[in-house]
């Protein structure tokens, strides 16, 4: 990869954190209430987050505004604690507005429930400091930690970092040196690292997901997450905090995390393609009169809602993996790994074949739909959208077969 400079950030000030009267008049459904009421103006500026290839601050303000943040922050800490069902029902109508500032919106929510998962010294320290953290997480390519009294020495450069122009810390994987098996998230300050601006994509291009570096960060103990534990429920933050939610493997919420953008986005398309329709006239023929698109519009919609009935599906099987103290089962997390992903796929399917029967005008630069479909068409294509890689998985481990080194 060329070098590029580093790039400029707006790291947040909390100016629009909630205070705690406020806070608690908050319920699941005013959050979904405010970010619906948000969308509009998520639309109108998603053309210039692309062009500026970053989310863009009066958006990112208005979304600090909402509360949606402290979501997943314990109620130890002043946090919500909301579930894993809510965080569904708030992000699938930001997805239908922008898929690019949901993305960006999703992840840092689910990072602070990733946060939660620390010590408690670490906790303490951040959530201590601060209502909630805006942080990009990133496992790949994994950094190299060098064990040192105290902690650790971190360094390495991560790739795809959604959220990282607007963050105040960091989430990174390293590997120990000396025991490469031992894979650890590290948490850092953001200010400590170097952003470089590398994030020019044809879809997605508005969630600004740069790389980072540091060299030779010193990392104290207390700020490692073992993923072993993290995957097993048995992290120290589960052990902390009584409520089943944060004992939810996560690199299997990863991925219910990042197809809610996805269905979100596919699920805009649908609604932007029927109301499109009203006015649009082909060779003196209304649009909407012509069997074929009728039929892609239907056949859009039930595929959409399709997917997100196995989403919702998925979130209440995971959720009940950690209440019922089986987080360890891998058979049933690569399973629904592979349910998630075929959600995807279906949302891939449903925009194109809207996009199929619309006609040229739809790929023009300020028509929403074309660009969903790129937003849609390169989420999917995240490792954690990998449908043959999670099928493999999944039919190894119907067999009866070892399952190979996997995440989930």
């Amino acid at each position: 990869m060329a070098a590029a400079e580093e790039v400029e950030r707006v790291p947040p000030d909390f100016r629009n954190r909630l205070s705690a009267e406020e806070l608690a008049l908050v319920t699941p459904q005013t959050l979904v209430e405010r970010i619906t009421a948000l969308g509009p103006f998520v639309t109108e500026h998603a053309a210039e987050a692309e062009a500026l290839r970053r989310p863009v601050d009066e958006v990112v303000d208005a979304i600090h505004a909402t509360g949606v943040f402290h979501h997943f922050v314990p109620k130890c800490y002043g946090g919500l604690e909301f579930g894993v069902m809510d965080f569904v029902d708030n992000m699938l109508p930001l997805g239908a507005a922008d898929a690019s500032t949901a993305w960006v919106t999703a992840f840092c929510m689910e990072h602070n429930l990733l946060l939660s998962l620390f010590a408690e010294e670490a906790q303490d320290e951040v959530f201590g400091a601060q209502p909630y953290v805006i942080a990009p997480g990133c496992a790949f390519p994994p950094g190299r930690a060098v064990r040192v009294p105290g902690g650790f020495r971190l360094t390495g450069r991560w790739r795809y970092a959604s959220g990282v122009m607007h963050a105040d810390w960091a989430l990174a994987v390293g590997l120990d040196a000396d025991d490469p098996t031992d894979a650890r998230w590290f948490a850092f300050p953001l200010a400590e690292a170097t952003v470089h601006d590398v994030w020019r994509m044809d879809g997605m291009a508005a969630t600004g997901s740069n790389d980072f570096s540091v060299t030779d960060q010193f990392v104290p103990e207390h700020r490692t997450l073992a993923l072993a534990t993290m995957n097993a429920g048995t992290s120290p933050g589960s052990r902390l905090h009584d409520n089943p939610m944060y004992r939810v493997p996560v690199t299997a919420f990863l991925g219910i995390a990042s197809a809610i953008p996805i269905v979100g986005a596919a699920q805009g398309v649908v609604a932007r393609c029927r109301d499109q329709l009203a006015g649009r006239v082909s060779i003196g023929v209304k649009q909407a009169d012509r069997p074929a698109v009728q039929t892609a519009l239907a056949q859009a919609d039930i595929e959409v809602r399709m997917a997100e009935l196995v989403l919702r599906d998925a979130a209440t099987q995971l959720l009940c993996l950690a209440e019922s103290g089986r987080t360890s089962d891998v058979p049933t997390r690569a399973r629904l790994r592979a349910q998630v992903t075929s959600t995807t796929v279906l949302c891939r399917a449903a925009a194109r074949g809207i996009v199929d029967v619309l006609g040229t005008t739809v790929h023009e630069s300020d028509n929403p739909i074309q660009r969903a479909l790129r937003d849609i068409t390169v989420a999917t294509g995240h490792v954690i959208q990998d449908r043959a890689a999670a099928l493999e998985l999944h039919g190894r481990l119907l067999l009866g077969m070892d399952p190979s080194p996997t995440l989930f």
